[in-house]
């Protein structure tokens, strides 16, 4: 009675770590009591009816035979006899109609045991589902953390690299480039990665707030719901048996009493009461999961996401990054020919040492370029910190003249190839003279002069080549196909054809 009154429930007193297992695990050991109970009963049945038959059957050759009791006593003892043959035969009748009932009462548990393991199929299933969708949720954002750490670890390497070659005088300013192309595109990979662990993040923390808390709660209380209906049944199920084995001689009288009076003491709300307190817990919801940033001895490494996230992506003291660490300045080489030059150096030779400065010009602007890019991803990773975001700023805006300073010199080598005017060589500026190019559309181009690629990016041709254009930069770098090759093809040895 006092567990009766108390006001527990598998949902609020219930829900532990160890998810939806205990209550699976309930419903099906319940139902197999259930259907033992069933069983039980069906023997009972066949007691009964084995005792009815050989009853009647006794009656019946009594009635059928005769006795010597019958034959040769008189009086009242003989209809004493034939009375004992006719109760005989009647407590026989009590008996079968007392097997049949039984029977039926344990065909109709049997029944609902078939119900329920339907019921509970779909309960378990929905469980399962719930539990394997949050498992789901926590491995993608393990994983997302293994890359996470993965790619930090890698961009953490390449700048490390980068900034030693930087510090080394004797590095090539191409090695640095490269170098510092690679970080670039490194920490990249590793700023994306970092989003994609946040993002990951977010959700199972989110999908396991909404299992905790909703979800688990719903479960439970449908798997207390099929607890509760289970005992309600079997209570009405034992006030039947004992209505049955009330009609039974007397001799069942004092057990038919007795269950009765058990069949009436089960309380449904007791023993879900008394179950929830055997086996209450205390354990609470799993708190957040937190962010766990890539540590790293590098003082320099930082990620433009963990600037906004919960915390910086490097443990100690973190030192910004200068948008000047981005760019490498080799000291500039003068360019165009030189009076002294102009005097001595025949036409052909003027011709070759400017196509010279231009293609060193190309390649120096393609550098500069790539720094370029670099700073703007520094100016928005300082969207956070104003004062390193307006140096970063300004230092972009320097590179911006610095490639326009570049641009205007090529410029200026490509009017000079113009006044040399020889019908074999005489460039053509692409500023001037070419037509724009369509976008995604291939056009063809004439070559003025002769190139010689400088890496496997590049596309070798000679003067008068036909070449295919299939994509136009505005760094001055074309992507072209020719002969069942293709590559990079500086624009100013071009001249595109109607």
């Amino acid at each position: 009675a006092l567990l009766g009154k108390r006001d527990y429930s598998y949902a609020s007193n219930l829900t532990g770590v160890n998810g939806f297992d205990p209550f699976i695990k309930r419903s099906e050991e319940v139902l197999k009591s259930t259907q033992e109970i069933s069983a039980w009963f069906k023997k009972i049945s066949l007691m009964h009816e084995t005792n009815a038959k050989s009853l009647i059957k006794n009656a019946s050759l009594s009635k059928k035979k005769k006795t010597y009791a019958s034959a040769v006593e008189i009086g009242s003892l003989v209809g004493a006899w034939r009375a004992f043959h006719l109760q005989l035969e009647s407590l026989g009748n009590v008996e079968l109609q007392a097997s049949k009932d039984f029977l039926a009462e344990s065909d109709r548990i049997a029944n609902f045991v078939v119900e329920k393991t339907n019921a509970r199929k779909k309960l378990v299933a929905e469980a399962n589902k719930l539990t394997t969708d949050l498992k789901n949720s926590i491995s993608t954002l393990l994983k997302a953390k293994n890359n996470y750490d993965s790619k930090c670890k890698d961009a953490d390497s390449a700048q490390q690299a980068y900034l030693k070659a930087k510090q080394d005088g004797n590095t090539k300013p191409k090695k640095v480039q490269e170098l510092l192309s690679r970080s670039t595109k490194s920490l990249d990979v590793a700023t994306q990665a970092d989003k994609d662990y946040q993002k990951a993040l977010e959700k199972a923390n989110e999908r396991q707030t909404r299992f905790y808390e909703s979800e688990m709660p719903s479960i439970l209380e449908l798997f207390q719901t099929f607890e509760e209906e289970r005992l309600a049944f079997l209570k009405g199920a034992f006030q039947k048996i004992a209505e049955i084995q009330s009609t039974l001689p007397p001799a069942y009288s004092e057990c038919s009493r007795d269950y009765v009076q058990v069949s009436d003491d089960m309380t449904v709300t007791g023993d879900i009461q008394e179950y929830i307190e055997e086996n209450i817990n205390t354990v609470v919801p799993p708190t957040p999961l937190e962010y766990a940033p890539y540590e790293t001895d590098n003082p320099n490494f930082k990620l433009e996401s963990a600037a906004n996230g919960p915390q910086a992506a490097v443990t100690g003291t973190t030192k910004s990054i200068s948008a000047s660490d981005l760019n490498t300045d080799p000291q500039q080489p003068q360019y165009g020919l030189t009076d002294q030059e102009e005097v001595k150096l025949s036409n052909p030779e003027k011709i070759h040492k400017l196509q010279a400065q231009i293609a060193d010009l190309q390649e120096t602007i393609k550098a500069e370029v790539g720094s370029k890019k670099g700073m703007e991803k520094l100016v928005k990773f300082y969207a956070m910190d104003p004062k390193s975001q307006e140096k970063a700023i300004a230092e972009l805006d320097e590179q911006k003249k610095k490639i326009s300073t570049l641009k205007k010199t090529r410029r200026g080598l490509e009017r000079q190839l113009v006044e040399l005017d020889s019908p074999e060589t005489t460039p053509a500026n692409p500023e001037t003279e070419q037509t724009p190019m369509p976008d995604n559309k291939t056009v063809r181009a004439r070559a003025l002069y002769s190139y010689e690629a400088t890496n496997d990016s590049e596309l070798s041709f000679n003067g008068n080549d036909i070449l295919a254009v299939t994509e136009q930069d505005e760094s001055g770098w074309w992507f072209a196909e020719m002969n069942g090759k293709s590559g990079f093809i500086p624009s100013n040895y071009m001249s595109l054809l109607p």
